[in-house]
């Protein structure tokens, strides 16, 4: 019966808080980052924001150059290779589940993509080379628990005995599943175990 480690990535296994603000621009400020934070988790918004996000890069005319140049900028926790390798070895499968883009991340993972079993994210859409629209898939917020559960029942794994790591509330959904839970970050989410890094998961499995 198959073991799934489920990675959050943006925040989790990249030292950036927000990594992929050179593509989905600046949320800090005003507006825009009351409806991101407190409105982002419903579906439907999701897919509005991203939808204008992708028209908007289209205009301007934003390369798969560009994104894969800045993708490799993106810098990972010094404990991401470590940690992933030492789960692989346990026998654990390796899930991503992310709100953020596949083709960014798979980028950003460089030579640890190697060992990374699936990516759950959204798409972006190239024509010509250049970034045509993104395709919304629902891995992040709420979706993250379905993808969770499908994915568990299609490998015939134990839920009791994989494990999800985060750094945000927006997985509290995920956060109530039967596995073992983990955080990442300076605020204490409920439900899970409090790590100060990647590695210490690897204690804490057994």
């Amino acid at each position: 019966m198959e073991k799934i480690a489920f990675f959050d990535f943006n925040g989790t296994l990249t030292k950036q808080n927000n990594s992929f603000d050179f593509l989905v621009g600046n949320n800090k400020f005003g507006f825009k980052r009351f409806v991101y934070k407190y409105l982002g988790f419903i579906p439907f918004v999701r897919k509005i924001g991203l939808r204008i996000l992708g028209n908007k890069y289209k205009k301007q005319k934003i390369s798969e150059v560009f994104i894969k140049n800045n993708a490799l900028k993106i810098e990972l926790k010094e404990d991401v290779f470590l940690t992933l390798n030492t789960l692989k070895n346990l026998g654990y499968k390796i899930v991503i589940i992310s709100g953020g883009f596949k083709e960014i991340i798979e980028k950003a993972l460089k030579e640890n993509l190697f060992l990374v079993d699936e990516i759950f994210a959204n798409n972006l859409v190239f024509k010509q080379g250049i970034v045509e629209k993104i395709n919304v898939n629902p891995h992040d917020f709420g979706g993250k628990k379905r993808t969770i559960l499908k994915y568990v029942k299609s490998e015939n794994a134990n839920i009791q005995k994989c494990i999800f790591t985060c750094n945000s509330f927006n997985d509290i959904s995920a956060l109530k599943l039967p596995l073992k839970k983990f955080y990442i970050g300076d605020t204490k989410v409920k439900k899970s175990i409090k790590i100060d890094s990647l590695s210490e998961i690897l204690k804490l499995i057994n």
